[in-house]
């Protein structure tokens, strides 16, 4: 139920995959399943991703 904008660097891209640092505090983002949007100016759907 929580909505969380956490802002990532993005390490690689390619055309069809993205390699991003995720924060290591996890009070930032605990471990869990999320779902992972791009913001940048045009709809993305949501893929997901899990931190562990």
């Amino acid at each position: 139920m929580n909505q969380r904008f956490i802002r990532m660097t993005i390490l690689n891209r390619t055309d069809d995959s993205i390699e991003v640092y995720t924060p290591k505090n996890a009070g930032v983002a605990p471990p869990g399943d999320y779902m992972l949007f791009i913001v940048a100016g045009r709809v993305s759907m949501a893929r997901y991703m899990r931190i562990q």
